[in-house]
């Protein structure tokens, strides 16, 4: 859920808040279709180093959830000290597909030591046609080796670009160090151009100077499908929110994700 990061102007970044929340609506050719949520949940440890708890959500509208109903939780816990990835969970309900998945780091011996299960009711029949064959849940763990000190997931990776104080400007590119479905990858960003951008943001419309960022990445979740055609905007100021997320989805067609309400933390 919401997968981007960009990299605003050499500004000092403002502080991450707990109870941060950001709130979005997901339209899907045009109409309602869901809502999108981001926040700074709250505090908590993981392996002795004090974690901020990061969470975003999807969730599909009432009259899709009749028919193909749709519920992404993902939860980072993430070190703002050392700005990098501790833990990350998926939770993830899309129709009859179900999959769980969490993975804690640990960076004294360079691991990733994760588990999932998954379950659906669409497994593909086989070769000779036939009945569909039942389904049931998959469960296996393991481990990744040789990581290194600093990286992300693909959650996290949204805030360390909030932190971060890099200058941007129109043309360049970025690459990232993201742990996402059991492997260390690349998450490569370009910054195409400032634009402004008008909102309907707490009922109130404004005009906000951003940028406009294209990442490439291969995850799991709402823009799994979209091989590179997504395009982010993230404002270009000391606040860096994330303001819109569009993608071109084949079979689907355009996903739009807007910011309409903001909920500042303390």
């Amino acid at each position: 859920m919401l997968p981007f990061i960009a990299l605003s102007e050499s500004l000092s970044a403002t502080p991450l808040k707990i109870g941060e929340k950001f709130i979005y609506d997901i339209d899907v050719g045009g109409v309602y279709s869901g809502t999108a949520t981001m926040e700074v949940a709250g505090r908590t440890q993981r392996s002795g180093v004090d974690c901020l708890v990061l969470r975003s959500t999807a969730e599909s509208a009432a009259w899709i959830s009749a028919f193909f109903p749709v519920k992404d939780v993902i939860t980072s816990h993430w070190d703002p000290v050392r700005r990098r990835t501790m833990w990350n969970e998926k939770n993830l309900r899309e129709g009859n597909y179900f999959r769980f998945y969490r993975v804690a780091f640990d960076y004294a011996v360079g691991q990733a030591h994760w588990y999932e299960k998954r379950y659906s009711g669409n497994r593909p029949r086989g070769k000779t046609g036939g009945p569909q064959r039942q389904a049931v849940w998959e469960e296996r763990s393991g481990t990744t080796w040789m990581l290194p000190d600093q990286f992300q997931d693909m959650l996290s990776a949204v805030y360390f670009a909030r932190t971060h104080s890099e200058q941007a400007r129109a043309g360049q590119s970025f690459i990232l160090d993201v742990y996402d479905e059991l492997k260390l990858t690349e998450l490569k960003m370009h910054i195409h151009q400032k634009e402004e951008l008008t909102l309907e943001v707490n009922e109130t419309e404004r005009t906000i100077s951003a940028w406009r960022i294209q990442p490439f990445l291969n995850t799991t979740g709402m823009f799994q499908r979209a091989k590179g055609d997504v395009i982010v905007w993230i404002s270009a100021d000391e606040n860096r929110w994330p303001l819109k997320v569009s993608a071109a989805v084949p079979l689907v067609g355009s996903v739009d994700v807007t910011l309409t309400k903001y909920i500042a933390g303390h």
